[in-house]
């Protein structure tokens, strides 16, 4: 009888091609320790020797568990231990025994079923040892593997991998300290000739924070923190610093101050939720959701299509600046968006406690949120930058959500393909809430200020005045009327009391809320500041106009008397009439000239702007870009010319200056820029760079924010200013390009269109 060989090279595929990075090789280590029974598993990384230690205090292996198990491919053995549990579980729940249920449920269920974590450590290095001693042994297990055997192109079959498995003397561990009487348990794998993180020009302290906040600190369910198992990371660099990384938990402060939370359960078809929405205008609403999943209906939730029961919890958080200042106990807005940055992404999956990749990593977007408007409600997009969340799964009770044997998310089965239309469903429900209490095209009043209140007040005091002269023009009757009127007027003197009192308290309110205004005004000069610069620069520009006309006469007149340096006068002639071209823009943002409107040829004017624009950046030396620009027919336009020319200069310059970045970092770079005009008045201008990414692009049109060195934030802000002014818009186009990120704008003239 024949039977299957298998060669060595299964092992790459395994574990050094299947597992696609280092943190889900890393992630299945942790799981291996956690299945162990560790209560915490540390991991250690030297980069001048390129060595990795991962150790646990579990239950350890002996020698015959490491021959039996660890070395044997595919092993069932905690498949075996979870099928167990589950149909314990299916006993209890037949006795209705609840206390064993839920000593049951809070039992550790190994999160391992297909034999091949173990694998992992190919992808993260070239060379394995591992040290482990079991509580039922009084010695312990070396084990030695060199993956080199088992590359791609190896030729052995796995019989003839040479793999060495010695006995360790009990009391020599414990002299190097593996284990003691306390922690009579241990496992050690050391590897060596890593594969990455070794590298300090790309792995420094900077870089491994990063790894660890994105990664570790989301590897163990951090919006139900697991108190009994803890992750630890140590690196010591190559020039020999020591960085330590510990565990951190999910600041609830800022989960609880989101604008919208929806947490909650899906039972089949059914969703049992609760819900709170702070919108802009700063009212609250809060209560609870439940309703049946429409977007369910005609499927069969039984057998392979029954994804189980859901636990969730929702937070959405509009980026704007404005909504990110109401979150309180932060020193700075920045420190708010560094920690969404490292939460945010979308929805998350973690199963028993435990991440599943890559659901809502960096690009990954499972349930297209990102791709469609239908979850866009009164200013905010539950998109995936908005979104901290996550669903939690258990082996028991959702059993038909299985994991990929590459650890690259769930079998996309029926039951996967019913989760994702239950959880679309549920984020359509809340966005349906949000649309009753702010109804698509509802305008609200601006809010009231200090004046407003003020005003209201003034004649409260007159009328105030007036019922205590009342009250004391009565009072004199006391003693003819008797005891029970007095009583009455006196109780009316009281409330009056009370009543004045509590004019005089939101009279005090009101008068500290205008020191706070008086604050924020003074804020503000730096915004007249920049006025006052403009007012300068007009006054500036017109005298430097007349200087620079008088300068052509005297080059065209110095070219005829001397023919012999045509050649040079010609040039300087070029350059001045360049400095003429960029001050006449600047002569055109006069203020008396700002609020005229005339009839403008938007090709005309943004011709004339790219050629002066090309002229200035020949004399600066830059890489030449090529500019584009389409139109299908003429435009006209009833504007403002110096404002116009404000906004395309501006828009030309932010492309130019990130186009030259990446002409530095990328010598073969071909900087293009496409601008494309149509006779519906809608306008479009893009770059072939590499966009704006989705975490900058709810705040580019915000008042001082800038991804510039030393820039001032205040281009797309004013060019949107002006837009608005013209009754016009700007937005950003929902396209992405190759980088996955936004990077083509979309301004609409359509109300100033001359036909």
């Amino acid at each position: 009888m024949q039977s299957f060989t298998a060669m060595a090279r299964l092992l790459s595929h395994l574990g050094d091609q299947l597992i696609s990075s280092s943190a889900v090789a890393l992630l299945e280590l942790i799981k291996n320790s956690y299945d162990a029974g560790s209560k915490q598993v540390e991991i250690s990384i030297n980069q001048k020797k390129k060595t990795m230690v991962i150790k646990d205090r579990g239950k350890g292996m002996s020698k015959n568990d490491i021959r039996e198990k660890f070395l044997v491919i595919g092993t069932n053995n905690r498949l075996i231990e979870q099928k167990s549990i589950i149909e314990e579980y299916k006993q209890l729940e037949l006795s209705n025994n609840e206390s064993e249920i839920q000593q049951k449920m809070s039992s550790r269920i190994p999160l391992g079923e297909k034999g091949l974590g173990r694998f992992a450590t190919m992808k993260l290095a070239e060379k394995l040892l591992m040290v482990s001693k079991s509580k039922r042994s009084s010695d312990g297990a070396l084990l030695m593997v060199d993956w080199n055997q088992c590359r791609n192109d190896s030729t052995k079959t796995l019989e003839e991998i040479r793999v060495h498995l010695f006995d360790i003397n009990g009391e020599e561990l414990k002299n190097k300290g593996y284990w003691d009487d306390i922690t009579p348990s241990f496992t050690l794998i050391k590897l060596y000739d890593i594969k990455d993180f070794y590298d300090q020009r790309i792995w420094d302290g900077k870089k491994f924070e990063t790894f660890y906040r994105d990664h570790f600190m989301k590897y163990v369910n951090p919006f139900r923190p697991n108190k009994g198992f803890q992750i630890r990371l140590e690196i010591t660099s190559e020039s020999g610093e020591f960085f330590r990384f510990t565990p951190e938990t999910l600041d609830r402060k800022l989960l609880d101050q989101a604008h919208y939370k929806l947490s909650g359960k899906i039972v089949g078809k059914d969703l049992k939720s609760s819900y709170y929405i702070k919108g802009a205008d700063g009212r609250e609403f809060e209560g609870e959701l439940n309703t049946y999943l429409s977007d369910l209906q005609g499927i069969n939730l039984v057998g392979e299509e029954d994804f189980g029961p859901i636990d969730f919890e929702f937070y959405f958080f509009n980026r704007r600046g404005d909504r990110l200042k109401e979150i309180k106990g932060y020193t700075k807005v920045t420190d708010i968006r560094k920690l969404l940055d490292q939460y945010s992404g979308g929805i998350m999956i973690y199963r028993d406690n435990f991440r599943v990749l890559p659901y809502a990593e960096r690009g990954d977007d499972w349930l297209d949120m990102d791709k469609e408007d239908q979850f866009r409600s009164e200013g905010i997009r539950f998109n995936t930058i908005q979104t901290v969340g996550a669903i939690f799964i258990t082996t028991l009770f959702n059993y038909n959500l299985r994991d990929q044997t590459n650890r690259e998310g769930l079998i996309h089965n029926s039951a996967f393909n019913n989760l994702y239309d239950a959880l679309r469903a549920v984020l359509k429900s809340f966005k349906a809430k949000i649309d009753q209490y702010y109804p698509k095209g509802h305008k609200y009043n601006a809010p009231l200020t200090t004046d407003s209140v003020n005003q209201a007040l003034s004649p409260l005091q007159s009328k105030l005045e007036s019922i205590k002269n009342n009250i004391d023009g009565i009072t004199k009757y006391t003693t003819i009327e008797g005891q029970d009127f007095k009583n009455t007027i006196q109780s009316l003197h009281n409330d009056y009391i009370e009543f004045e009192n509590s004019y005089y308290q939101v009279r005090t309110a009101v008068n500290e809320l205008e020191k706070r205004v008086v604050e924020i005004e003074g804020k503000q000069r730096m915004v007249l500041d920049l006025a006052g610069i403009g007012l300068m620069a007009e006054t500036v520009a017109h005298e430097l106009r007349s200087y620079v006309n008088r300068m052509l006469g005297y080059l065209n007149d110095l070219q005829k008397r001397i023919p012999s340096q045509k050649e040079m006068i010609s040039l300087l002639i070029s350059n001045t009439k360049s400095i003429d071209s960029v001050i006449s823009r600047l002569d055109a943002q006069a203020i008396t000239r700002r609020r005229a409107k005339s009839k403008v040829r938007i090709v005309n004017l943004i011709e004339e702007l790219v050629s002066s624009k090309r002229e200035v950046w020949r004399q600066e030396g830059t890489r030449e870009i090529n500019i584009n620009l389409k139109f299908d027919a003429e435009l006209w336009l009833k504007v403002n010319q110096g404002m116009l020319v404000q906004v395309f200069d501006n828009l030309l310059n932010n492309s130019h200056f990130w186009l030259i970045q990446y002409c530095k970092e990328d010598e073969d770079f071909l900087p293009v820029i496409d601008i494309n005009i149509y006779q519906s008045g809608i306008l479009e201008f893009s770059d072939n760079g590499r966009g704006i990414p989705s975490i900058d692009s709810e705040a580019i049109f915000e008042p001082f924010f800038s991804r510039k060195k030393d820039g001032r934030g205040l281009g797309l802000y004013i060019i949107s200013d002006i837009m608005s002014f013209h009754n016009s818009e700007i937005s950003l186009s929902e396209e992405k390009n190759n980088y996955g990120n936004k990077y083509k704008f979309i301004l609409d003239f359509s109300n100033c269109r001359i036909n």
